[in-house]
């Protein structure tokens, strides 16, 4: 019973973001078919991050919390070309989501195929990760059945959890304006993960000392450039 609860968990709990996430589509009148495809191409932007981190860091946890940052960058690009198509040229919704999907699937296998090949020299359709770390929540894993929720955890899964209850506040929130966080959000993505990821593809050598110090200088000056 423990292993189902567990591994249902981790199964699970990234189709609970897909649902939140189509539930504010519908909020906001659209549509939404292509969260797939936008869980698609994130966890392949992701999965690629963690693999340039991890040469450049070794042997760290880092590459695989940068590499739930970064895909989300990659699901927002789906979702902004969705929206183009939608908004701009009035496409229909049904057809620009299942075109999403496809999209998205046979260009993450082309991709990576040829970053493989390329760059990693194997010729091989998927990105061979390590396996993160797992948390256990003590006291509260010892409590019989319910115990396994809080047991051999990912560091995904309480990121998840974190996220639905701000996207149920955001919801219960009428006057919230949740443009201008993402907004936000992209700006502090691109200023500390973006210099990262160039200098780990360019820049042999590029060391963890390195790489932290991009990702905290960057994450500082974004809020100076806000609210200064």
């Amino acid at each position: 019973m423990n292993t189902i609860i567990i591994n249902g968990l981790a199964f699970s709990l990234p189709l609970l973001a897909m649902a939140l996430s189509g539930i504010y589509s519908e909020r906001s009148g659209i549509t939404n078919l292509a969260v797939e495809g936008f869980q698609g191409f994130g966890a392949f932007t992701g999965a690629f991050c963690a693999i340039l981190l991890q040469r450049a860091l070794g042997n760290s946890n880092l590459p695989f919390y940068a590499a739930l940052l970064i895909s989300f960058l990659g699901g927002c690009l789906f979702a902004m070309l969705h929206a183009l198509m939608c908004i701009k040229f009035k496409a229909n919704q049904v057809i620009s989501g299942v075109v999403i999907n496809i999209l998205a699937m046979a260009l993450t296998e082309f991709l990576t195929k040829q970053i493989n090949a390329s760059i990693f020299g194997a010729a091989s359709n998927k990105f061979v990760l390590g396996v993160s770390a797992r948390i256990t929540v003590p006291v509260l894993s010892e409590i019989p059945v319910l115990g396994a929720v809080f047991t051999n955890l990912y560091p995904f899964e309480i990121v998840i959890v974190v996220i639905a209850f701000i996207a149920i506040f955001l919801a219960a929130d009428p006057s919230s304006n949740v443009f201008k966080i993402v907004s936000f959000a992209w700006a502090g993505f691109g200023a500390t993960f973006g210099p990262t990821m160039l200098c780990a593809l360019f820049w042999r050598r590029s060391n963890r000392q390195g790489i932290m110090a991009g990702l905290i200088v960057g994450g500082v000056m974004i809020f100076v450039w806000k609210f200064l």
